[in-house]
């Protein structure tokens, strides 16, 4: 990736935590899935991440006490009802032997949770799992309630197993992750209009914005303002807005009128409170005006980051 930052200061630890409770038919992983005739092979139906996918960051930051720590979650859903005394599943990746992970099952039997931890509890720093690495996870050991084995011959699967790689390392979005758990927090009430619009612009800070309602309340728009600080070795430089919701973003400089392009940004989920990101070049010692807009919701979280000096 193109940011090398280190997200330095959270506490990184294996946290079990209490076990999220898992839907009674399928969850995030699919729908309700069809029973099935006895003495078929139960098949997967659905799973996070799917097999064969791509750039699966390697955990997520969740939040336990005052310490911010690290999980990879994976969920398969079945065809049918499972034997649940499968009391683990095993990970193999590209260091040593394959690691036994607890499973996890939902109350109908036909969801299995994963929750992928650090190998080793007593290292702060080792991850679930590895950037720009190949994992599986095998199934071939599970079996329907009624005792018949996985079909690991089913389209999905190969040979019985879930395969995927994972992405390299995003450093500012973990950055701007940990600034999700920790202070400072500012909550800010957008205007309807450019004039007198509150400023944001500290980085490393969580901002909540509340937006006025218009068109009688369908839509939430408002603005805000931003002044770029001299930094003294640059004129320019990227910042990326990361946002809890899907709003859309437009940055106008406050003293020409001029229009600043905003591009999108892929986010992967390693935070619950970062689900977007924006990204517009800035000029040192100037103000911006940033105009947000959304029809799902009139608050959304906010945080911006100083990225990639531009030559």
């Amino acid at each position: 990736m193109r940011w090398l930052l280190v997200l330095g200061s959270l506490s990184m630890a294996l946290g079990c935590g209490s076990p999220s409770s898992l839907p009674g038919s399928g969850g995030q992983g699919g729908g309700d899935a069809p029973d099935a005739s006895p003495g078929q092979k139960p098949m997967v139906v659905a799973s996070v991440p799917p097999h064969g996918a791509t750039n699966v960051y390697p955990f997520e930051l969740y939040r336990e006490g005052a310490a911010t720590l690290r999980r990879k979650r994976v969920q398969v859903t079945f065809s049918e009802a499972m034997d649940t005394s499968a009391g683990a599943v095993p990970l193999a990746g590209p260091k040593g032997a394959a690691r036994s992970i607890p499973a996890q099952w939902s109350a109908d039997a036909r969801t299995l949770l994963l929750e992928i931890g650090p190998p080793d509890a007593m290292d702060g720093g080792s991850l679930p799992l590895e950037y720009e690495s190949s994992y599986t996870i095998d199934l071939r050991a599970l079996s329907s309630v009624a005792g018949v084995p996985l079909d690991e011959a089913q389209p999905g699967l190969t040979e019985g197993q879930i395969g995927f790689t994972t992405a390299a390392q995003d450093g500012l979005l973990e950055h701007a992750c940990g600034h999700t758990f920790e202070d400072p927090f500012a909550y800010v009430v957008a205007t309807t209009t450019p004039d007198n619009a509150p400023a944001v612009g500290t980085t490393h800070k969580r901002y909540t914005l509340q937006l006025p309602a218009v068109d009688m309340g369908a839509v939430h728009a408002g603005h805000v303002s931003q002044n770029i600080p001299l930094a003294g070795s640059t004129d320019m430089f990227t910042y990326t807005l990361f946002l809890s919701a899907d709003v859309s973003a437009q940055v106008t400089d406050a003293t020409s009128g001029e229009s600043i392009a905003v591009a999108s940004l892929e986010t992967p989920p390693v935070c619950e409170l970062i689900r977007h990101a924006r990204t517009a070049v800035l000029t040192e010692g100037r103000e911006y005006l940033l105009r947000f807009e959304t029809s799902d919701t009139s608050t959304f979280d906010l945080i911006f980051e100083r990225d990639l000096v531009v030559p």
